[in-house]
């Protein structure tokens, strides 16, 4: 928050480093939603896959990337119909976003009931997934942070302890995903 200090220059350069964040590799990013996702499992043991379901709409010409085979192959990956050719089309500090299709078909209605399946089926949706590792490191950032805050208010004054404690709250707020779609309901 460039408000909170009283250097241009030093604001400007903290948010060079949030923006300027690049995206992690997708091979590793559906591999977490795989892992996520995994509790599905039980649900899609009975469901039988045919071609026609798993099949993705890829634009590429020659052979399929690894990417691509995990997302056709996989019964969690495969639920989606994944735009972009299953690349990230958003990133940030805290995480990367993904756009796709519910797949209508029995594997969703195992998943989520014949009614909620109905509802979903063919809706797009983004798929948020966290970077990894996310949580310590802004565990251990929030830990130096509050650290140099005590040591600033012991020269500066004001309630510095305070600011950053607000921030951390802000920022493992970001992190919550749960709660984050929970308000998007």
């Amino acid at each position: 928050r460039p408000d909170l200090l009283k250097s241009k220059l030093w604001a400007d350069e903290l948010g060079k480093l949030v923006d300027e964040v690049g995206s992690f590799p997708d091979i590793d990013a559906m591999n977490i939603m795989r892992e996520e996702l995994s509790d599905l499992l039980p649900r899609l043991k009975n469901i039988k896959r045919t071609e026609a379901t798993t099949k993705q709409r890829f634009v590429t010409k020659g052979s399929k990337s690894r990417l691509q085979r995990l997302v056709e192959s996989d019964p969690i990956l495969s639920l989606f119909e994944f735009y972009n050719d299953c690349r990230v089309v958003a990133s940030a500090s805290v995480g990367q976003v993904y756009k796709a299709r519910l797949r209508r078909g029995p594997a969703l209605e195992a998943i989520l009931g014949k009614t909620e399946a109905a509802k979903w089926g063919g809706k797009t949706v983004a798929i948020k997934i966290q970077r990894p590792d996310v949580a310590a490191s802004a565990a251990l950032d929030m830990y130096l942070i509050r650290r140099t805050a005590m040591w600033l208010s012991k020269f500066r004054g004001g309630d510095l302890v305070s600011i950053a404690d607000t921030f951390g709250m802000q920022l493992f707020g970001e992190l919550d995903y749960v709660r984050e779609a929970k308000n998007c309901e």
